[in-house]
C-alpha cells in the first residue's frame, strides 16, 4: 500500500475503535454502582495510558 493511503486507513480503525469503546464504556459506565465504577475508572485509565505509550513507541519505531 501506498504511504498517505494506508495512513488514512490506519487513522480511520484507530478512530472507529476508539468510537467503540468509548460506547460500550459509557454504556457500562452507566450500569455499575459507585464503588465499582471507581475501580472500572481507574482499570480503563491504566489500559488508555498503556496502550497510548505503545503506540508512540510504535510511531517512534517506525520514524
Amino acid at each position: 500500500m501506498q504511504g498517505p493511503i494506508f495512513t488514512l486507513a490506519s487513522l480511520f480503525a484507530v478512530l472507529l475503535n476508539v468510537a467503540t469503546y468509548l460506547l460500550v464504556g459509557s454504556l457500562v459506565w452507566l450500569g455499575l454502582h459507585p464503588p465499582r465504577s471507581i475501580t472500572y475508572l481507574t482499570v480503563v485509565g491504566v489500559m488508555y495510558l498503556m496502550l497510548a505509550s505503545i503506540a508512540a513507541l510504535c510511531e517512534l519505531l517506525l520514524t
